[in-house]
């Protein structure tokens, strides 16, 4: 049986839920890390068996993309499914197939106010470009590089991180002519990434230089392409 004073006993209460309410510093500080080693993991060890599965299920991408209008949460998850199966180009190929999947995709750069739904896209349409002709043409056409060059001017660096990787992979091996895409403003761009030291966190030095590394080999890869720049 406690002898403390009731007075006494009310007081330490209110001491140990004042301690259980101030707010832990850290906690973003492990999710950030938590996040980057599931990122990692995705990257270094994508199941390939499973991604051409899915992808071949009748009607999976089309409902995967008409999901993309849906709710918050469902298009959240629509999204990181497609940017993980179009990391195989078989599902690539497949996706340009359903009708206005590049329209709905740019719609959802253009007007989400979700991060990282925005990074999703970039994911995707960088999947989408790499390994295949037509999807960079559909994409340099529809002028998504002036979004993505608008999203790397953000100051969110996931945002800017995606968007330049997907830059990247746009323009890796592509041989035709960009000079009226890429002008000298967009360039400008690119290079103050380069030249950049500006970071927000402590954490995102390395995603400085990822992200410094993408605009490079955007950079690098117009080099290629039979444009003025």
């Amino acid at each position: 049986k406690s002898t403390q004073c009731p007075l006494m006993q009310i007081k330490q209460a209110q001491t140990i839920d004042s301690i259980e309410q101030q707010p832990n510093i850290t906690e973003p500080l492990r999710k950030r890390r938590q996040w980057a080693l599931r990122r990692k993991r995705r990257k270094e060890s994508p199941n390939n068996i499973n991604q051409v599965k899915i992808g071949s299920e009748e009607g999976i991408l089309w409902s995967l993309t008409k999901m993309c209008s849906s709710t918050d949460m469902e298009k959240k998850y629509a999204l990181f499914t497609l940017s993980v199966v179009t990391h195989h180009t078989i599902n690539a190929s497949k996706l340009a197939q359903v009708d206005q999947s590049l329209s709905n995709l740019i719609q959802l750069l253009q007007h989400d106010n979700d991060n990282d739904n925005k990074c999703f896209v970039c994911v995707i349409l960088g999947n989408l470009a790499l390994e295949n002709k037509g999807w960079k043409k559909m994409i340099i056409d529809e002028n998504v590089v002036s979004v993505l060059i608008h999203l790397c001017k953000e100051t969110n660096l996931d945002l800017v991180e995606n968007a330049s990787a997907a830059l990247g992979n746009i323009f890796v091996s592509y041989t035709g002519d960009v000079s009226e895409v890429i002008t000298g403003d967009k360039v400008a761009v690119l290079m103050d990434i380069i030249s950049s030291k500006q970071t927000i966190h402590p954490l995102d030095c390395n995603q400085m230089s990822k992200i410094q590394a993408n605009a490079a080999y955007c950079l690098a890869s117009l080099v290629t392409c039979n444009a003025s720049i």
